[in-house]
């Protein structure tokens, strides 16, 4: 649900100049497969070594096979100003285009 909000809304995160992209430990093999089923148009990046999971805090627990559901805004420099540790599926992307 929350990747297909962020497709439906796709062209208002172009206009406030905004790139969206998925990140998950899934492989890239069922990424590619979600993104087909779900005709993404932005890409779902693989972190099958939980590296970047790591580095953000956003395993689910130390060592976690899965992720835990958060988004980063990171501006043009590179920073991270916001967090979204708890996210709806349902109404995220609207949450998201009202913060840009």
């Amino acid at each position: 649900m929350e990747a297909t909000r962020f497709r439906e809304r796709i062209e208002e995160f172009s206009t406030r100049n905004a790139v969206v992209f998925g990140i998950s430990t899934d492989t890239p093999q069922d990424n590619k497969l979600f993104k087909e089923q779900l005709n993404l148009p932005f890409p779902l990046l693989s972190d099958l070594n939980r590296s970047v999971c790591m580095a953000y805090g956003a395993c689910a627990f130390q060592n976690a096979y899965f992720a835990n559901r958060i988004t980063f805004i990171i501006n043009e420099e590179g920073m991270i100003v916001k967090v979204y540790p708890h996210v709806d599926p349902d109404s995220h992307a609207a949450e998201i285009l009202a913060s840009l």
